[in-house]
């Protein structure tokens, strides 16, 4: 048996709801991959099962924000479960992109369960020189 670190919760949980099946249930957060290709930063999330229909993407002040829903399947309860870990409910992300990127042109795709978001950069802006005309 492995040993799991306890981690404070922000609010006090019913214990007698905890162990007898109503216990509560927060946002899953998805983990991600941020990457940079073809000049452009591009963001993975695995988040199968939920209907890309129903994901939502905001973008603001260099932070990316995703969240969604599925809906809860109905319980079956001729099902004698060993165990039940697959979830359905609420995800949500968000990420401090590293770069500047122009959010006005972002896509997103979704293929066998993986969000892909790719992100152009923003191009720099170069330094303008100054030429100095020495007066005699």
């Amino acid at each position: 048996m492995s040993i799991i670190k306890w981690v404070p919760d922000s609010e006090p949980i019913d214990l007698e709801k905890w162990f007898f099946g109503e216990a509560p249930m927060r946002a899953m957060t998805p983990a991600v991959d941020v990457y940079e290709k073809d000049g452009a930063v591009v963001v993975e999330a695995p988040i199968p099962g939920f209907d890309p229909e129903k994901v939502n993407i905001q973008f603001e002040d260099g932070v990316l924000m995703i969240s969604g829903e599925s809906e809860k399947r109905k319980e079956v309860d001729d099902k004698n479960y060993y165990r039940k870990e697959v979830r359905t409910g609420k995800f949500a992300r968000t990420v401090t992109l590293p770069v500047a990127v122009d959010g006005g042109r972002a896509e997103a795709e979704y293929h066998n369960g993986v969000l892909k978001i790719t992100i152009p950069k923003r191009e720099e802006k170069k330094a303008k020189s100054i030429k100095i005309n020495v007066k005699r």
